[in-house]
C-alpha cells in the first residue's frame, strides 16, 4: 500500500471516529434535557444514529422498547442490519437496530464496521442508563406523592378524631334531655313523636361519631368475632347519604350467612 492509500485510509478512519464522537455528543446533549419524556428521548436518538454510520444516506435506525417502536421515516425491508439489546437491571426490554435499504460495498461483504457495532453497543448501554435514571426519578416522585397523601390522610384522621370528641358531649346532652322529656306525663302525642325522632337521630349521629373515631384509629383495638356483612354496612355509613343526594343507589350482594371471623372490626 503506497503512502497516498495509507493517508486516504487514515483520513477515512478519522472521519468515522469524528462521526461516532459527534453521535455520542448529540445523544448526551438530548439526554441532558430532563424535560424530554422517554418517548421523546428515543425518537431523538433514532434521528441521530444514521449519521454516524459508514453510509448515512442509506442507513435507517429503529429502537424497540417495551414493545413500542421508534424508527426513522419509511423504515425499509432491509438487506443487512446491526442490532444491540437494551437491558435494564438484567431484564431485556428492547433493542436498537441500524439497517441498510440496499446492499453496500462489495458482494457478500459485511457493510458494517466493527467499530459501528461497538458504537451501537455503547449507545444501547447509554439508552438503558438514561431510561433507568428517568424511571428511578418517576418512582421517587410516585413515592413522594404517596407519602404526601398519607400525611394528608393522617391529618384528616386527627381532625376527624378532634371533631368526634367535640360532638360527643353535646350529643350526650341531647340524648339525656330527650330521655327526660319522654318521661314527662301527659305529653302530647305529636310532641312525643317529635322527641322520639330527636332521640333516634341523636343515636344515629353518635354512631357516626363512633365510626369516625374507629376510622381515625382513636378507638381501642381488639380482635373479636366479627360479622363481615355488618362491617360492610358500617363501612357504607359515610357513603350512603352522599349517594342519596347524588341520586345513586347502592346495591349490596352479600353472603346470606357469612362465617364469623376473628378480626379487629
Amino acid at each position: 500500500m503506497d503512502a497516498r492509500s495509507q493517508n486516504d485510509n487514515a483520513h477515512l478512519h478519522l472521519m468515522e471516529r469524528v462521526k461516532e464522537l459527534t453521535c455520542l455528543y448529540d445523544i448526551a446533549r438530548i439526554a441532558a434535557d430532563t424535560s424530554l419524556s422517554v418517548e421523546e428521548l428515543l425518537a431523538g436518538i433514532v434521528r441521530i444514529l444514521p449519521r454516524a454510520w459508514q453510509y448515512p444516506d442509506n442507513a435507517f435506525a429503529k429502537i424497540v422498547f417495551d414493545n413500542r417502536i421508534h424508527s426513522t421515516p419509511n423504515y425499509p425491508r432491509f438487506v443487512r442490519r446491526q442490532r444491540s439489546a437494551i437491558s435494564i437491571n438484567g431484564e431485556r426490554r428492547g433493542y436498537i437496530e441500524v439497517a441498510y435499504q440496499k446492499k453496500q460495498g462489495t458482494k457478500n461483504r459485511n457493510p458494517f464496521l466493527d467499530e459501528e457495532q461497538t458504537l451501537l453497543d455503547t449507545v444501547a448501554r447509554e439508552v438503558a442508563a438514561m431510561i433507568r435514571r428517568r424511571e428511578t426519578e418517576q418512582d421517587k416522585l410516585k413515592l413522594e406523592n404517596q407519602l404526601r397523601h398519607a400525611d394528608r390522610l393522617a391529618t384528616i384522621g386527627q381532625m376527624a378524631a378532634s371533631v368526634a370528641h367535640e360532638l360527643n358531649e353535646p350529643l350526650g346532652h341531647i340524648l339525656g334531655f330527650a330521655e327526660l322529656v319522654q318521661k314527662c306525663p301527659d305529653l302530647p302525642v305529636q310532641a312525643m313523636a317529635d322527641v322520639e325522632k330527636i332521640y333516634r337521630t341523636s343515636l344515629h349521629a353518635r354512631e357516626i361519631v363512633k365510626q369516625l373515631l374507629i376510622y381515625s384509629r382513636q378507638a381501642s383495638h381488639q380482635k373479636t368475632k366479627a360479622n363481615l356483612n355488618k362491617l360492610i354496612h358500617q363501612g357504607l355509613t359515610f357513603l350512603e347519604s352522599r349517594c342519596v343526594s347524588e341520586g345513586i343507589k347502592i346495591k349490596c350482594s352479600l353472603c346470606p350467612q357469612p362465617p364469623q371471623i376473628d378480626a379487629d372490626p
